[in-house]
């Protein structure tokens, strides 16, 4: 039966991108001139600038400023607050990709990386505030709200899996670390070489992913689903409509596309809510993007999956709360 579904699902895809060339082709180019003016120039930097982190110590740095907390917090040593910190502020998938090189240089263990994983890969600053909240919503506040909730959400996610994960010193240095400290220059060469690599397989992701959504829109799949969905909750007494369930299921697959869904503009609680959710989640593109930087270390990616589910359900009420606190 497996074996029959991976063979049906690209053939399926295939015809499906066939028959409806113009919204492939469409949803395409609009992710690829996403990439080409926002992802790339944005996200190439901080790509060059975490590898550099680590390998020139600031790693090290973080270790004597937090290791007690990150310790005491998350079970895993000092040196993974760099994946964090460059996390928090650059966005995914910075963190993935420094806990990467932070295993890889042999600064933490693979359960400790794991654990890591759970909590610092999130949406940046600059979209949230920037976009989500000045762009979409017109409201910086909200922005900042939205931004609060993640960050909470991951540390609570951070110390909920962190529980799990008894801090021991980490006894892969010798397999996994550099036996000898490469030159400033040769560093950099090496971290934009493979950060260009890098955003280049992200940019396919976010694209790929893109035309799924909008495949699956065409052909009413997404919107059959939210309908059905709609319809069950509405016995509940929930008013969720269709248009809502169409925005999260769009966020599942990818979370860009899902936030603009969501927003409109007579936006209130329950669209701050979604927004928050989709967040949390991050998406399909993102967890392939996360799966790409992580894979040639070997690392699982089932902490990570549960981690973000977790801090989805988290985030949406944390952002219930702030709202109610400054908006009502």
């Amino acid at each position: 039966m497996k074996k029959i579904v991976i063979l049906f699902l690209p053939i399926a895809g295939v015809l499906a991108v066939l028959f409806a060339p113009d919204e492939a082709v469409l949803a395409g180019s609009n992710a690829l001139d996403f990439c080409i003016k926002t992802i790339i120039p944005s996200l190439l930097p901080f790509l060059v600038f975490s590898s550099l982190a680590v390998s020139s110590g600031f790693s090290d740095l973080c270790a004597r400023l937090f290791g007690k907390t990150m310790r005491q917090l998350f079970g895993v040593p000092g040196e993974c607050a760099t994946a964090f910190v460059l996390g928090l502020i650059s966005g995914f998938p910075i963190g993935a990709k420094t806990v990467a090189e932070l295993y890889k240089d042999g600064k933490c263990t693979r359960s400790q990386a794991e654990t890591i994983l759970t909590f610092c890969n999130g949406a940046s600053p600059a979209f949230v505030i920037g976009t989500v909240g000045g762009i979409l919503l017109h409201d910086v506040k909200a922005g900042f709200l939205l931004f609060a909730a993640q960050t909470a959400a991951l540390i609570i996610t951070g110390i909920i899996f962190g529980r799990r994960t008894a801090y021991q010193a980490s006894n892969n240095k010798t397999e996994n670390s550099f036996t000898a400290k490469a030159s400033f220059l040769s560093s950099v060469v090496s971290a934009v070489t493979a950060s260009a690599l890098t955003v280049i397989y992200i940019s396919a992701f976010i694209v790929f992913f893109a035309v799924m959504s909008e495949i699956l829109m065409h052909y009413e799949i997404i919107p059959s689903i939210a309908k059905a969905s709609s319809l069950l909750l509405s016995k509940t007494g929930t008013e969720i409509y269709q248009s809502d369930i169409e925005a999260l299921l769009c966020g599942f697959v990818e979370f860009s596309t899902g936030v603009k869904k969501t927003l409109g503009v007579n936006w209130g609680l329950k669209q701050v809510i979604l927004t928050s959710m989709i967040l949390g989640w991050s998406g399909l593109s993102v967890h392939c993007q996360v799966a790409a930087v992580t894979a040639p270390c070997g690392l699982s990616l089932k902490k990570y999956i549960c981690g973000k589910a977790l801090c989805s359900a988290v985030s949406a009420i944390i952002t219930y709360a702030l709202y109610i606190l400054f908006y009502r």
